[in-house]
Formats: structure tokens, C-alpha cells, sequence
């Protein structure tokens, strides 16, 4: 996204942003307006070639709003903001375990609907390149924010998505054995 080494000293104004994006893997658009205002392209230009090539994911409004992991939805007010103002950006997502998070999910919401997980994978034999599954989770989240899911939970090579109330999955990328495993309730 930007020359790291020119941002180290960020502004002032900008530095709850700039943390966002380091721990979070979350990036807010003023955000990009600030680390690409040398550039002749206007930042939403930027943004839209970003989108296209899987390397950031819009988190609409309403999921924004979303401040709960559990999937369940605050009362919302103005359901007239409809601009994007923050993206999922893949690269600088943590590496974390969300199996935990996961199963109590799943104990929490899905437990008298269905109690086994369906796997499904995708095994690469020789080579399985990472920006392959940040292309996968990119657009993922997107259709998951369409369907009215929960808020993605995404980690370096680990989500947690929701379909409307139909179908609840972990993805998992298995860089060791070159495969993607879904499971999915």
C-alpha cells in the first residue's frame, strides 16, 4: 500500500488509523488518501485497482457497525450511509488461531440446527501461493457482507464467515500440505 519507511512518523491525525492497519489488517480511507496524496491517481482510483485484484475488501457500513463478533446486530439508527470507509487489507492481517473462536460460535448459535462439520478441501500438490487464499477470504467476506452475515473474522490464514442464516464456515490455509480446508454447518 505505501513506502513503510516514509510513514514511520506518521501524523498525529492519522496514527489511530495507521495502528488499525498494523493490528488489525483493517485500513480506513483517509487513511489511504494520506499515504497516497503524492500520486497523480486520486485515491479512488487506487482503491478500485486494489479491489479488482483481491489485495482489499470494502467492509461495507452496515457490517462496520456490527461492533460484536458473535454475529449478533446492534439497533441501527441512519441506514442511509452506504459509503465505504474502511477495507480488509489481506497482507497486514495477523497470524492467529481462530478454532477457539470457532467452536464457541458454533456452540453459541448453530447447536440445534447442526452438530457436525462439513469439510471440504482443496489440495494444491505441489504449491499453494498465500496470495491465493487472501484472494479467496477477499472475496469471500465481500459475498458474505452482501448475503447479511455476521462481520468476517479474519486472521492471516484463518475466517470465520456467515451466509445470511444459512451456512456458517471456517476457512483454513494449510501452507504445509498446500491446501484450503472449509468447514462449513
Amino acid at each position: 500500500l505505501h513506502d513503510i519507511s516514509d510513514h514511520l512518523n506518521i501524523d498525529r491525525e492519522h496514527q489511530s488509523q495507521w495502528e488499525m492497519l498494523q493490528e488489525q489488517g483493517v485500513a480506513n480511507f483517509k487513511l489511504l488518501e494520506y499515504l497516497w496524496k503524492d500520486f497523480k491517481s486520486p485515491a479512488t482510483q487506487l482503491v478500485g485497482i486494489l479491489e479488482a485484484c483481491g489485495m482489499l475488501c470494502p467492509i461495507s457500513s452496515s457490517v462496520e457497525d456490527e461492533d460484536r463478533e458473535d454475529g449478533t446486530k446492534p439497533v441501527k439508527g441512519d441506514e442511509n450511509e452506504s459509503e465505504i470507509s474502511k477495507y480488509i487489507v489481506p497482507f497486514h492481517l495477523k497470524d492467529k488461531c481462530l478454532k477457539g473462536k470457532w467452536n464457541k460460535l458454533c456452540r453459541k448459535r448453530w447447536t440445534e440446527i447442526c452438530t457436525s462439520d462439513k469439510v471440504l478441501m482443496f489440495d494444491f500438490r505441489s504449491f499453494l501461493p498465500p496470495a491465493l487464499f487472501h484472494y479467496f477470504i477477499v472475496r469471500t467476506g465481500s459475498r458474505s457482507q452482501s448475503s447479511n452475515g455476521m462481520r468476517p473474522i479474519i486472521a492471516k490464514r484463518m475466517a470465520i464467515f456467515s451466509f445470511g442464516d444459512s451456512f456458517f464456515i471456517l476457512t483454513e490455509m494449510c501452507q504445509k500440505h498446500n491446501q484450503i480446508r472449509i468447514r462449513a454447518r
